[in-house]
């Protein structure tokens, strides 16, 4: 019962204040074991709490900086709807995602002495076009998604809860297994987020004039697992690697609205531990840890992840 464990996978939470320049939305960690394994047919409903920790910045050369301070970003509660069709594209399974969580002020750029106590509404995340193939020794997931801003968002602010832009999201990922049995399972999901300028973060006047823009951001994330109990059972290792592919565009000037930020490119990379128990056909709940082990331009810090998952199937055979 490959597909059952998948579902934690599909948890899309709220964006950290992970680069030392501007931050995407995508979540480092936010899928691990079986990444590239699309759910059963049915709606998957997960309620999840996100939360991550850091005291230490990695500047250009990947050496810490000397400062003080810590950063903590949480997300909760967050409720996320995986609705797999029985409809079929090239043998594939159309699904859509919609994810949606309360969120503690997000940062631009990591800010460890920033004291932030505000609450609200975070960005929302809506994925209209996914498929996913199942066969006996790979699956393959694809999809198309939007970061929409719907959270609190001023320049420069100590209480936003998102990132003031619209992201689009292209994924394409595997998850490869080593018997028949589906026991031993190696997962890889890809995602390359393209962001807008920033809402209301244009700085200068005229020709001169520049707004505020994130630069587009390549992540790959997954695992190496072990199921058993039937399916029921799911350990093992995630892993998260994040590029910044081109550099965030800086308005000339926005140095004394945003001290100490960069146009540089950052990369981190992620590794941790991941548990996922379903004690019945329908009910789950996955615990996912990683931490941060090097990067430049990046905050060094651990995440932690609780899921709690009920599967709604369309039919009785729930492969």
């Amino acid at each position: 019962m490959k597909t059952r464990l998948a579902v934690a996978a599909g948890a899309l939470l709220a964006s950290t204040a992970a680069n030392a320049q501007l931050a995407g939305d995508l979540l480092k960690g936010q899928t691990g074991l079986q990444a590239g394994t699309q759910a059963p047919e049915g709606l998957v409903v997960t309620g999840f709490v996100y939360d991550y920790h850091s005291t230490e910045l990695s500047g250009p050369n990947g050496t810490s900086l000397d400062t003080t301070g810590h950063l903590n970003v949480l997300a909760a509660p967050g409720v996320n709807l995986w609705f797999v069709t029985p409809l079929k594209f090239f043998g594939g399974n159309y699904a859509a995602v919609l994810s949606l969580w309360g969120s503690s002020p997000t940062t631009e750029y990591p800010k460890l002495q920033a004291n932030q106590s505000a609450y609200g509404f975070g960005d929302m995340y809506f994925k209209p076009v996914e498929f996913g193939w199942h066969t006996t020794y790979v699956d393959v997931i694809t999809g198309f998604a939007m970061w929409i801003p719907t959270g609190r968002y001023t320049l420069g602010a100590n209480d936003n809860t998102g990132q003031g832009q619209w992201g689009y999201e292209f994924s394409l990922g595997a998850t490869l297994w080593g018997d028949a049995g589906h026991h031993f399972h190696l997962s890889a999901q890809a995602y390359y987020d393209v962001y807008t300028p920033k809402k209301n973060a244009t700085v200068g006047v005229g020709p001169g004039k520049t707004s505020l823009q994130t630069g587009n951001i390549f992540t790959v994330e997954g695992g190496l697992g072990y199921q058993a109990l039937g399916g029921g059972l799911n350990v093992g290792i995630p892993y998260t690697f994040q590029w910044k592919v081109t550099e965030d565009t800086l308005p000339s000037g926005i140095g004394s609205i945003l001290p100490g930020i960069q146009a540089a490119k950052a990369w981190s990379a992620s590794l941790g531990v991941e548990t996922t128990l379903f004690w019945s056909e329908t009910d789950g709940v996955t615990f996912r840890f990683l931490q941060t082990v090097a990067g430049a331009n990046t905050s060094l810090g651990s995440s932690y992840f609780l899921f709690y998952n009920h599967i709604f199937y369309f039919n009785k055979n729930k492969t």
